[in-house]
């Protein structure tokens, strides 16, 4: 339940700092404070929250679930990549180097836990 609970609030505080229909029109303080929240709930959901499974078939369960996260995510970047340069314009570095961040934390997992 801890886990929904700071996964939903994370996804909101990323609602509220992406802003995408436009209804508020923050001041730059509570822009910067919102972006803070996001990092550090982005920091506590990925470096502090510690998950432990009980049994084989729940480790087997999480992992599906991180392999469906990953690609996902991939997809999603590969999509930010493509649409700007469909459109003719250029992809943000940022995009190109989290994709490159992802693989290369995926390689070093694999190469570390083998």
């Amino acid at each position: 339940m801890t886990n929904f609970i700071v996964s939903a609030s994370l996804l909101a505080l990323l609602v509220l700092l992406a802003n995408p229909l436009g209804f508020w029109m923050p001041t730059a303080l509570a822009y910067m404070t919102v972006a803070a929240l996001a990092v550090v709930g982005a920091l506590y959901t990925g470096l502090l929250y510690k998950e432990s499974s009980r049994d084989e078939r729940e480790k087997a369960l999480r992992g599906s679930a991180a392999r469906v996260g990953y690609l996902t995510g991939i997809l999603i970047l590969i999509l930010g990549i493509a649409i700007p340069v469909l459109q003719g314009g250029q992809p943000s570095p940022w995009v190109i180097g989290a994709i490159a961040a992802m693989v290369i934390a995926r390689i070093t997992s694999r190469v570390i836990s083998e």
